[in-house]
């Protein structure tokens, strides 16, 4: 019993799982940033003498029916998809922690109101909402970030407002009250902090979940536009040449596969690090 204890002491399972989830993350953000060196050959370039080549060593993940690098368009389209989905999750966590924060902590009629729109958000499935509101505005990054913030900042504003209605009656809410601080001062100093583990821990699972949201509507033909490198619309373009090319289809959406898992299991060891007592009682 007494090895056991001095085991798990040395050896943090939970924050050593965390650690490799965010090293290999952070190997697949750095591939991304510097996909301009790293790739072999320009993504855009078309040679029709190349086209439709089995993996090889120029070609790691072999052509395309334009005879383009697929290897480098992964590269290139792993970084439009990801930081993309970093900008729209980022901004939702923003706007809707704002939002579910001042929700709970005035209560009364702004909850009610601020309540009232997230249900008219919520009356509409995410991306039937994402697809009406590109329609609208017609294709392109920037109008497929907008139709994916939309629905986006509900899930931060009601976990927020609950987190926040859990805490505003503590004592030490009340006692930052009576000592005179702004209303400012208790959501930055007291409120944020104590909110802000159970929002990281969701905000990673919703990037994986934004991923496939992003690319599922460029592949829909609603984002990036030809002859752009992104994987949604690598993996629309792969469908049709399936049979002949299997490559084409296999390598983005591998790609697009492990950096959801990832950040699946990035969730899952932040959520036992930063609580360890319900990992502990899950066992």
């Amino acid at each position: 019993m007494l090895k056991r204890k001095i085991l798990k002491e040395k050896f943090d399972l939970p924050k050593a799982l965390c650690g490799i989830f965010l090293f290999l993350l952070t190997v697949l953000v750095l591939l991304s940033l510097f996909a301009a060196d790293i790739a072999p050959h320009d993504p855009l370039k078309i040679e029709h003498d190349l086209a439709l080549q089995a993996p090889s060593a120029a070609f790691p993940f072999g052509t395309d029916d334009f005879g383009r690098c697929v290897f480098s368009r992964v590269l290139y389209g792993m970084r439009s998809s990801l930081f993309m989905s970093l900008f729209i999750v980022g901004v939702s966590l923003a706007v809707g922690t704002a939002a579910g924060i001042v929700s709970g902590y005035f209560g009364g009629w702004i909850d009610d109101c601020i309540m009232r729109v997230t249900d008219m958000f919520l009356a509409f499935p995410g991306m039937v909402f994402s697809i009406a509101v590109v329609g609208v505005l017609g294709v392109g990054w920037e109008n497929t970030a907008i139709a994916l913030i939309l629905p986006g900042w509900l899930i931060f504003a009601r976990l927020s407002r609950g987190l926040v209605l859990a805490i505003k009656e503590k004592e030490y809410l009340r006692s930052a009250k009576g000592a005179g601080l702004t209303t400012l001062q208790i959501m930055r100093r007291y409120i944020a902090p104590n909110i802000a583990q159970q929002l990281v821990i969701v905000a990673a699972i919703e990037i994986g979940s934004t991923l496939i949201s992003f690319c599922a509507l460029t592949y829909l033909g609603m984002g990036a536009q030809p002859p752009e490198p992104e994987l949604g619309l690598m993996l629309s373009e792969a469908k049709s040449k399936m049979q002949i090319a299997p490559w084409m289809m296999v390598f983005p959406c591998m790609t697009v596969f492990v950096i959801v898992i990832l950040f699946q299991l990035l969730s899952d060891s932040l959520r036992d690090v930063l609580d360890p007592s319900r990992s502990e009682g899950g066992r």
